[in-house]
């Protein structure tokens, strides 16, 4: 314990005397950032523009944010800075313009140096009239679609390793989505079709959105739906809250955990089947005399409008089956006013 208390001891002298010389030599402490930073790698930015007619968009980006916005004309408008372990390649063949970035491996100083998102933000600018396929992929980065006025596409794919997917104002005819780490945001969206999303780990949120059926898994994180209308409604969380509140579904309601609770708010559906190995369910209704309840939990308890009614009840009256699965927490049917 001396022994490292003396190596501390030492250490700091010797930082402290560190600082005092690179005082004495004009040390500036406004120019330390700077001293952290990666921008100066990259160049300008740099315009990417293609007049050709697409049916079919594909971004594919190794390390890059994309923000997409939609203007009046009729080319596809890029923006971005070059870095020299970059490769980027556009291509417009048989109606599909893809535009791709790579980048070989290299260090910086032990990675201690950042690049800011200044410099690895992305412009992808679309005419507002096209109604096309729209393909966009990136390992490390960010996504913000958010239109101004609905913009329509055909089909919408994406798939980010590590970041964040924000869309808003968008109609598609369908939408599967994939993250591996980070959050997806969708607002304001109707998908005439199917809509599919997939994250590994971060959440996902759906607000004021329409769709055919929608399926939803993620392993680690929530599932949070507000305000969301569909034919049918399949969300699976391998750990964390899966919420819903002012969701109308005109088909079927699956919802399952593994460990995490389920809330259900001011919800409507044909039929709830909803299963959670580890974690309590609350279910909450104006009109208890809808359901048909079978209900039961292997540990736990099981309460009806503030009556207990054991481990297990179930019941043969009612339009709308409500099927409750627990087997370690408890299941709240609550009656709202």
């Amino acid at each position: 314990m001396k022994t490292l208390r003396m190596i501390l001891i030492v250490m700091f002298i010797i930082g402290l005397a560190m600082t005092l010389v690179g005082f004495g030599l004009g040390l500036n402490l406004a120019a330390l950032p700077n001293l952290f930073s990666r921008d100066d790698e990259y160049s300008e930015p740099l315009t990417y523009v293609d007049d050709v007619a697409v049916t079919k968009l594909v971004v594919d980006l190794s390390d890059r944010n994309i923000i997409v916005d939609f203007i009046e004309g009729d080319t596809v408008n890029f923006v971005y800075r070059e870095h020299e372990h970059d490769t980027w390649t556009f291509t417009n063949t048989e109606g599909t313009l893809t535009i791709r970035q790579t980048t070989r491996p290299f260090s910086s100083w032990f990675q201690l140096r950042r690049a800011s998102e200044a410099v690895l933000n992305t412009s992808l600018s679309i005419p507002k009239d096209w109604v096309i396929d729209i393909d966009l992929r990136s390992n490390v980065g960010k996504l913000d679609m958010q239109a101004e006025d609905t913009f329509v596409i055909n089909t919408l794919e994406i798939d980010f390793k590590t970041g964040s997917v924000m869309l808003g104002n968008l109609a598609m005819a369908s939408a599967n989505l994939v993250m591996s780490t980070g959050s997806i945001t969708l607002a304001d969206i109707t998908v005439a079709g199917d809509l599919s999303i997939l994250t590994s780990t971060g959440r996902i949120t759906l607000n004021d959105l329409e769709a055919a059926d929608i399926n939803l898994r993620s392993s680690t994180g929530r599932i949070e739906l507000e305000d969301v209308t569909a034919d049918a409604l399949d969300a699976r969380a391998d750990t964390g809250r899966i919420k819903l509140n002012k969701v109308h579904i005109d088909g079927q309601v699956t919802l399952s955990t593994s460990t995490g609770d389920i809330v259900v708010e001011d919800t409507r559906a044909s039929g709830f089947d909803i299963t959670a190995s580890t974690g309590s369910v609350d279910f909450s209704t104006t009109a208890i005399t809808d359901y048909r309840f079978d209900l039961r939990t292997s540990v736990g308890s099981i309460t009806v409008a503030g009556v207990n009614q054991g481990n297990r009840h179930a019941t043969t009256t009612g339009t709308v089956l409500l099927k409750i699965t627990v087997s370690t927490g408890s299941i709240h049917i609550i009656v709202q006013a």
